[in-house]
């Protein structure tokens, strides 16, 4: 053993001296276990060249200490909204930042099902709304930033009978709490048009555009379970993307759907016809995930083995 006559002991570059009374008791208690700082690398202890003893009971001790900052840091990562990964706006390259956001079903057609869509009618508008928020940094108070949330605005003119409320007004409010520039869509066809020419797209690039909506791996369906269960009347279709100019995007533009499926096939069809990558899931996508720190809501992959991909 490396304890001394007088039962010392060396801790972080200092020494606690028991009185010689309490030797026979400390060596009694204390059975230490001899280790080398020399092989620890911590910033919490200062690494001597010489043996040194800590007992079980403080190696115990400093694991339960490690362990606790391992999961403080853990829970903190998973309480951060994710950072916005797009271009930054300033005067000489202004950019636009484009939301697109689908319908939701009707309980007229979801009744029968295991699991209904959209039993929140807002799950889309609130996802989106909270993309906003955490585009921020990056939009706010900024003049060479414009904003635009393109919505399928029929879908939520049928809901609003199944909530028995205007539901128009509500989404409106969003457009004026955060100073967007609303466009009603109605098919496919409305998406296209603006992305090529809604702005001057040699003045005014597109630095992030995502889809809030249902989808499978061939299309962003804007109005599923809406008009007709379990089916589209107005989609935008991977075979419409051809329809894209090249040039639109701004150089590491952010481009992704949340929505399902996209991933399996609409992700490679959009990057083959824009030259820029679309991130997609393969699997399903739950809007039922709140953010409290938000009071919104972000999606999340609910498929096991679900991914996203480009």
């Amino acid at each position: 053993m490396y304890a001394d006559k007088s039962c010392t002991r060396s801790w972080a570059g200092f020494s606690v001296r028991k009185s010689s009374a309490s030797i026979g008791a400390c060596r009694a208690r204390v059975k230490p276990r001899q280790i080398h700082l020399g092989l620890i690398a911590s910033p919490f202890i200062r690494v001597h060249s010489r043996p040194f003893v800590v007992t079980a009971f403080e190696m115990k001790v400093l694991r339960c200490l490690l362990l606790f900052l391992i999961l403080v840091a853990a829970g903190a990562a998973r309480g951060q909204s994710p950072q916005p990964s797009v271009p930054v706006a300033d005067a000489r390259h202004p950019y636009e930042y484009i939301l697109l956001c689908g319908g939701p079903s009707l309980h007229l057609w979801e009744q029968y099902r295991d699991q209904p869509h959209d039993n929140y009618w807002g799950c889309f508008v609130r996802a989106a709304r909270t993309r906003i928020q955490e585009l921020k940094p990056v939009v706010k108070d900024n003049p060479a930033a414009t904003v635009t949330m393109l919505i399928y605005l029929d879908g939520y003119r049928s809901r609003s009978a199944q909530e028995k409320r205007d539901l128009i007004p509500l989404i409106y409010s969003v457009r004026d709490a955060y100073q967007l520039n609303l466009v009603p869509i109605e098919n496919g066809e409305d998406v296209i048009r603006y992305l090529n020419n809604g702005k001057p797209r040699q003045q005014l690039k597109i630095a992030d555009f995502e889809y809030f909506g249902h989808s499978n791996q061939d299309c962003f369906m804007l109005d599923y379970s809406n008009q007709v269960g379990n089916s589209s009347k107005a989609w935008l279709h991977e075979n419409q993307l051809a329809e894209l100019h090249r040039g639109i995007f701004a150089p590491g533009a952010y481009v992704k759907s949340w929505g399902c499926y996209t991933g399996e096939g609409m992700s490679q069809k959009f990057r083959a016809a824009t030259g820029v990558p679309m991130i997609g899931a393969v699997g399903k996508v739950d809007y039922s995930n709140r953010e409290d720190a938000l009071n919104g809501i972000v999606p999340v992959l609910s498929s096991v083995g679900g991914h996203w991909t480009r």
